[in-house]
Parts: structure tokens; C-alpha cells; sequence
């Protein structure tokens, strides 16, 4: 299934009644006295030019699209599914020697958005399969101790991967409903390593275009938490549904147009918090309580702005990648700005060896020529927070 789609990095023109809305989200998100410092701006340089994703055939299979670290080593996402481009190789870089390694050759989807490490495996959902539609096809997994395509499950999307417990795993994307001939958001859910799969939770509207999908499923406080995406339907957003081991409820909590990611790493949990970083703001839901905070936003020439482009977290920080600089958070509620100005090709960040690196969309990665601590060292009370679930773990319709 093809998609028309328009990037993270699009241009948002806001009416004066939003413009307002968000002058008072900044009011109440930003505490006052908050440590909001900036010591200097970075330099970047060039560390590799990617060629598998240099290769693709459009402009858009050629960004750079995220970096996830896992193991020491940064993986990509990129491809166009749009396009229909593929098959995907997997391609990490290593930031100690800046080598460029293809991890697993043809992945067989058009594109991989995300790589996830889950339970201590990594795994890179197949965002549109290079199958048919009731074909088991799912993720690249390096579970077994080697890079290896799985066919887990029948899907026409896969776009990202949870663990619940450390022994389950889910899949959550779009699909046939089991029994129909309709196409909705279904998440998956294999108890036995993968072996079988079975439908836990589906998401169609009454009135439905076929491009209802899960774009993310995550795990919050030992809960599963999913919400569908709406397409050409009245609302643009279903329920916000909750999985606590036994049975499947709702929030009270809609996390709305403002967090309805098309791209599962628009998404990132950190600190038991789901952190999403969309438009003008970054949206923060711990399951219980929704907080909005300013993104780092450019003023264009055009009267529009650019925000949130890419959220990358670490054992220490969330990261917030906007077309006005970079921000990094402790908590996921209180926000620094480390930056003030990117490359304007730059699309995805991640922190590797005390660096920031960024994936562009010329084909490249960027490495900051400062290191994070002489960027911009911590606020001596800004409260530290580890066991982060990491990156690896939100684009429009598509087929």
C-alpha cells in the first residue's frame, strides 16, 4: 500500500488561534526558573556518506530518516514506502571508527522506520511488507544471535514492537481483521517467542477508509498502550487503549492531533513516560496525565514554523531534534535547550560516545564536533533519571 505523505520536517503555517494556544502551553509547561542555558553552538562535520541509502531511487528513500544506538552501534532508518522503493538493507554505523556496515542485506519492505531493542534483542518492524497482504511477514530480529527476517504474522503494515512483561511481544501495525475482508489498526501478540500469533486488540471506525493503522504500541508502567491512526474518517484519532495482563480498557487521556505520530520514531519511552515530539510541541503521557511543552521551533520566511523533527532518548536524556535547535530533558517534563540552530538538512538524531550525530537528508551522518559535556553541562540540580527503555526505539497513508 502506497502513500502520499509529508515529512516531519514540513512547514506548519499556524492560525493565530493556535499561535495563542501555544504561547500558553510555553506559560504553563516551562516553570519558572527553569535552567534553560546554551553555551555555545556545535559544529558538525561529516562522518559517512551512507550509499545503500544514497542508492534509493526518490529524494525521500534518500533521508536519513532515524538513528537508534543499540550495542555501540548507531542503525539507520530510511526507504521510501510511498515509493515503493526496497528491498531495505539493515545499516548500521560505528561511532569509535565510522564504518558503515549493512547488518542484514534486503530486509524485504520498502522502507524501515525504526529499529527497537526489546527485552535485549533488536528488532526493525517491516513498515510495508514486500509481501502479500495475508503473507506472515513482520521484522528483521537479531534474537536468535544472528540478523534474520522473521514472518511472524499476516500484516499490510508493521510498524513497531513492545514487550510487556520481558516474555511477550508485540506487533502493532494494520492488517486483515481476523474473519473479514475490512483492513484495520491491529496489534498483535506472540506469548511462546514468536512461535504463534494471535490478534489481541483491533481498532476500525464506523465509517473507515482502510488506512486505520497503529503507527506505535508501548509499554507504560507494566501496561500496553496503543492508539489507532484515522485516515479520510470523521475523527483522526481513536481511543487511547490500555492492556493491564487480564483486559483491555480506555484512558480518560486523548493524546489527539497533537501526538498521532505517523512514524514510530516520532515516539520514544523514557522514564516510563511516552514522549512524542510532533509539530510546535512534544507531548509527554505517563497514563495518567498529558503535558505539553514547547518544541525547539524556526520562525520561516513564510510565516510558518518548523518543530519537532526527531526524539531520540539515552540512558539519561530524552532528545528533541526541532528546526530550532535541540532540547534534551531528564524527566521528559522539564526541558533544556542545548542548541539553537541545526544543519536545515538534518532529520533524525542520536547521542553516541558523548556526541551528538544527525542523519540528513543528503545521504549522511553528522557528528557534533563538541562533545555533549562541553555543549552543555547539566544543571547541577537537574534531577537524572536512567533505566531508560532507549531509542530504538510518529508519515500519512499509504498501501
Amino acid at each position: 500500500m502506497s502513500r502520499s505523505r509529508s515529512r516531519r520536517a514540513t512547514v506548519i503555517t499556524a492560525a493565530p488561534a493556535l499561535t495563542a494556544a501555544l504561547v500558553a502551553v510555553a506559560a504553563v509547561a516551562v516553570p519558572a526558573g527553569a535552567a534553560v542555558e546554551v553555551t555555545g553552538e556545535p559544529g558538525y562535520s561529516t562522518v559517512a556518506t551512507v550509499a545503500p541509502v544514497a542508492a534509493q531511487r526518490s529524494a525521500q528513500g534518500r533521508i536519513i530518516d532515524d538513528l537508534s544506538v543499540h550495542d555501540g552501534l548507531i542503525h539507520l532508518g530510511y526507504g521510501d514506502y510511498g515509493d515503493n522503493t526496497g528491498p531495505i538493507d539493515l545499516v548500521t554505523l560505528d561511532p569509535a571508527t565510522g564504518e558503515v556496515a549493512v547488518a542484514l542485506a534486503g530486509v524485504p519492505t520498502e522502507e524501515i522506520q525504526v529499529v527497537r531493542d526489546v527485552g535485549g534483542s533488536r528488532f526493525a518492524p517491516m513498515a510495508d511488507p514486500r509481501a502479500g497482504w495475508r503473507t506472515p511477514s513482520g521484522f528483521a530480529t537479531d534474537a536468535s544471535g544472528r540478523w534474520e527476517n522473521a514472518a511472524a504474522a499476516p500484516v499490510v503494515h508493521a510498524y513497531d514492537v513492545a514487550t510487556m512483561d520481558g516474555r511477550d511481544l508485540w506487533l502493532a501495525g494494520s492488517a486483515y481483521l481476523d474473519g473479514t475482508d475490512r483492513v484495520g489498526a491491529v496489534a498483535y501478540r506472540s506469548v511462546d517467542g514468536g512461535s504463534t500469533w494471535e490478534q489481541a486488540v483491533t481498532d476500525l471506525p464506523a465509517t473507515s477508509s482502510g488506512y486505520e493503522r497503529y503507527y506505535w504500541v508501548a509499554e507504560l508502567g507494566g501496561k500496553i498502550y496503543v492508539q489507532a491512526r484515522h485516515y479520510g474518517t470523521i475523527s483522526a484519532s481513536g481511543p487511547v487503549r490500555v492492556f493491564d495482563g487480564r483486559r483491555w480498557s480506555t484512558t480518560a487521556a486523548k493524546l489527539g492531533n497533537v501526538c498521532l505520530p505517523s512514524d514510530a520514531s516520532d515516539i520514544e519511552v523514557f522514564a516510563d513516560t511516552l514522549v512524542c515530539g510532533r509539530g510546535t510541541v512534544v507531548t509527554t503521557f505517563d497514563g495518567r496525565t498529558l503535558h505539553q511543552a514547547p518544541a525547539p521551533t524556526r520562525q520561516t520566511a513564510t510565516g510558518g514554523s518548523i518543530g519537532a523533527i526527531d526524539v531520540f532518548s539515552d540512558e539519561e536524556h530524552v532528545w528533541v531534534l526541532g528546526g530550532g535547535g535541540i532540547a534534551r530533558s531528564a524527566d521528559g517534563i522539564t526541558w533544556q535547550q542545548v542548541t539553537t540552530s541545526v544543519p536545515e538538512d538534518a532529520r533524525s538524531i542520536a547521542v553516541a560516545d558523548g556526541r551528538i550525530y544527525l542523519g540528513t537528508t543528503a545521504s549522511t551522518i553528522l557528528r557534533s564536533d563538541f562533545t555533549v559535556a562541553e555543549l552543555a553541562p547539566p544543571a547541577v540540580d537537574e534531577p537524572v533519571v536512567s533505566g531508560s527503555k532507549g531509542k530504538g526505539g510518529g508519515k500519512g497513508p499509504g498501501k
